[in-house]
């Protein structure tokens, strides 16, 4: 005779409403405010949190500190109400997502040349396909946009620099094409009539470049491994935008190692002219940066697939649940382990 599973009981000492109210006091940090964002009155922003204190039994609003500051307590929960919105918004884009691919929102991520010259040019193609999905673009570094895909902010990164070494056992990485990286110089320029010119001929020039980029990160690496020093390289000025180093080789204060797809314009206008190493052909690999642990909608798969080539591999079954929540939930707060069960179940 087959046993019967037993279903476990949950008799939890908060609601969701009451962790978002408290998120909301958090962030704003006065319940003014916090009714004004989650179209309440003040009144009941108190209350709701005082009965969130008293079904807990702790103090987590700091009566005697600064106005809106969290007790050791508020933080505590305030940490894990984080990650159980997220969790609950995730569960929200999968039930809508049952519908078909015709409408929904992707959040993309991109470090600085890939999401101003490359992202706008393959977003455009995918909106031909499918115009009613919405596509929200935000360039950063590289470190910025891994961060912002574990917290489960977007739901892909398209960088050209290093992964963050303490992000590495979160995301899933994958290369996804070669960048070329060319030596661009003004049109008044001394190699201006040049398409190669020797390697050796770097150590007398003078150049641009951005301050601490990724896309910095990647031209240095594609470099040294072709035996060239950056250090030896004469840096003059650095900026901290592609489009101020292209403006800055067009007056003739230098010359740069940029990414071919950010001048194209400008070596077809003849404000500048792209020049290649002999016998080297210098590139950075662009990677694929997704959340493996993180539900991803059909609209962000079809944008995966459709443009990067790639195929996302679904979590099992129950297993939506952010990565960082999966090694980060211990024993000091046992009770969120079964809420994120009964979720889930």
């Amino acid at each position: 005779m087959a046993v019967q599973e037993q279903v476990p009981t949950y008799n939890f000492p908060f609601t969701l409403q009451q962790l978002v109210v408290l998120k909301a006091y958090a962030v704003s940090q006065s319940p003014e405010e916090a009714a004004a964002t989650l179209g309440m009155s003040k009144s009941n922003v108190s209350l709701t949190l005082k009965n969130l204190e008293r079904s807990l039994g702790l103090e987590l609003l700091n009566s005697q500190g600064p106005r809106g500051e969290l007790t050791p307590a508020g933080h505590l929960l305030l940490r894990y109400t984080e990650r159980l919105l997220a969790l609950a918004a995730d569960a929200m884009r999968a039930t809508r997502d049952l519908q078909e691919l015709r409408t929904g929102s992707i959040y993309v991520a991109a470090s600085q040349t890939t999401g101003v010259y490359l992202m706008p040019r393959l977003i455009e193609r995918y909106k031909r396909r499918h115009p009613d999905v919405l596509v929200h673009l935000q360039v950063e570094n590289t470190r910025r946009c891994c961060a912002a895909i574990a917290r489960g902010e977007v739901n892909i990164g398209i960088v050209g620099g290093e992964i963050p070494r303490e992000l590495e056992h979160l995301l899933q990485v994958r290369p996804y094409q070669e960048d070329e990286v060319v030596l661009i110089v003004g049109r008044d320029h001394a190699l201006a009539g040049c398409e190669e010119v020797d390697r050796d001929v770097l150590a007398s020039l003078k150049f641009v470049s951005l301050h601490r980029s990724s896309t910095v990160q990647g031209i240095k690496a594609s470099l040294e491994q072709h035996g060239i020093d950056w250090k030896t390289l004469r840096t003059v000025m650095e900026v901290n935008s592609v489009e101020a180093i292209k403006s800055s080789v067009e007056a003739n204060l230098g010359v740069a190692f940029v990414s071919a797809a950010a001048i194209e314009k400008e070596v077809e206008l003849g404000r500048l002219h792209a020049v290649r190493i002999t016998g080297l052909r210098l590139s950075r690999t662009l990677l694929c940066v997704t959340d493996p642990a993180r539900y991803c909608s059909k609209a962000a798969r079809a944008l995966i697939r459709e443009l990067f080539g790639l195929e996302v591999q679904l979590a099992p079954q129950g297993c939506f649940l952010p990565d960082p929540l999966l090694r980060q939930v211990r024993r000091p707060f046992a009770c969120i382990g079964y809420i994120v069960n009964f979720m889930l179940w």
